[in-house]
């Protein structure tokens, strides 16, 4: 051979595979994979939409229970019964731990205060000069009228009502100006 003849040789082209036979060699090579345990990876990326697609219904779901289930919790009532008038003693304090109240009678009147200091809401003690502030020392009158600091205002007094079925009432979030008493017949 001659080397022109090296140029003007070229090897035959091989002849395509047909469209039937890429089909089945793709069906095998799946097969084989298949059978070493391997995922393809058209398995793969529908397993990854599924796995998707869970995930927004989750979310989706979630979002709408946090709709039906409102933010607001309900509240206990700020105003609640303490007893029938007659349980209280005439000259006495009557401290209702649960309430963080004092209520106090003389003859026919009543009045309720708050246990609670008006420096740092801590819960004060009664003493037989008043209430002292276990916390920093501030010092109350038993009408709750500040006789030592640090507290800046006098402890609250509220509101007292009573009801048809004939109990004292403290209204809790309706504050009386200091003195205020309720006089009920027992």
């Amino acid at each position: 051979m001659n080397p022109s003849d090296e140029k003007n040789h070229r090897p035959k082209p091989r002849p395509l595979v047909e469209r039937a036979d890429a089909h089945e060699i793709a069906r095998r090579q799946a097969e084989e994979e298949e059978r070493r345990g391997r995922m393809s990876r058209r398995d793969f990326v529908s397993q990854c939409g599924a796995c998707l697609a869970g995930v927004v219904v989750a979310a989706v779901g979630a979002s709408a229970a946090r709709v039906i289930k409102p933010d607001v919790l309900p509240e206990p009532s700020l105003s609640f019964k303490v007893g029938s008038p007659s349980e209280f003693t005439s000259g006495e304090a009557t401290l209702l731990p649960d309430n963080q109240v004092a209520i106090f009678r003389d003859g026919e009147e009543f009045w309720s205060l708050t246990q609670v200091c008006t420096h740092l809401g801590c819960i004060v003690a009664v003493g037989p000069d008043g209430f002292h502030c276990p916390c920093h020392g501030s010092h109350f009158s038993m009408d709750g009228r500040v006789l030592g600091g640090p507290a800046p205002r006098p402890l609250q007094w509220w509101k007292l009502s009573l009801s048809p079925d004939c109990q004292l009432v403290v209204h809790a979030d309706q504050e009386v100006p200091v003195g205020t008493k309720f006089k009920f017949e027992t």
